[in-house]
């Protein structure tokens, strides 16, 4: 009952100058290297706010003003990646075909390159740093970094906005779950939290107890 609602125009301000050492696919506090910074500000360059529960599935939504500048939603992402995810749906390794990488599957580093699967060398130096990413399939799978904000974020989402039956679309709920709890809370995400409710005066209240997501969404796996 306290959110306060942003405009878009606001919330991208506020996750660029001071959200702005969290990318949602790459650490950029373990590694410098990906992170790109302007001499003359905070705001990181090539990068764009990722929206984790697309735009396109609440477009048509009589709160698509206030779902769409949600910081709760919202993260830093290399603009190479955001293109490449668009509004892919999440999936995991396993629930690759046969647990293969295809010809359809792009792997991508933390910058949005294309990576040769078949150099394995260069495979293990990034390993936990490395997307996939399936235009055919619509798929993307995200870091390992990554997995448990994408399902803290989603988790919020849906629960707030009444958006159950379109989870499947986003990710499994099974997935959602295991992401959940096998990539726990970390202190950035908690920052992000704390500096969100700031400004939009609410909280995330999956990432005060992670556990709710199990207790929300276990009756629709199958």
């Amino acid at each position: 009952k306290n959110y306060k609602y942003l405009t878009y125009e606001r919330s991208k301000e506020i996750i660029h100058n001071e959200i702005s050492m969290i990318d949602i696919y790459g650490n950029d506090n373990m590694n410098p290297k990906i992170r790109k910074q302007s001499k003359d500000s905070n705001q990181c360059i090539d990068k764009n706010l990722e929206h984790i529960f697309p735009q396109s599935f609440f477009k048509n939504n009589q709160n698509k003003k206030f779902m769409k500048s949600d910081l709760h939603n919202l993260y830093l992402c290399n603009s190479k990646l955001n293109t490449y995810r668009q509004n892919f749906k999440y999936i995991d390794t396993s629930e690759l075909d046969d647990n293969m990488i295809t010809k359809n599957d792009k792997i991508l580093d933390c910058d949005g390159n294309l990576i040769d699967f078949s150099d394995k060398s260069n495979l293990m130096k990034k390993n936990g740093f490395l997307m996939i990413t399936n235009k055919k399939n619509k798929t993307f799978i995200p870091t390992e970094y990554s997995r448990g904000k994408v399902a803290r974020s989603i988790s919020y989402f849906t629960i707030k906005y009444n958006l159950i039956d379109d989870l499947n679309k986003i990710i499994n709920p099974l997935t959602l779950i295991k992401w959940n709890y096998y990539d726990p809370v970390d202190n950035y995400e908690n920052l992000k939290n704390i500096i969100s409710y700031r400004y939009q005066k609410n909280l995330n209240p999956f990432l005060i107890n992670s556990d709710l997501v199990y207790y929300c969404f276990s009756d629709l796996c199958q």
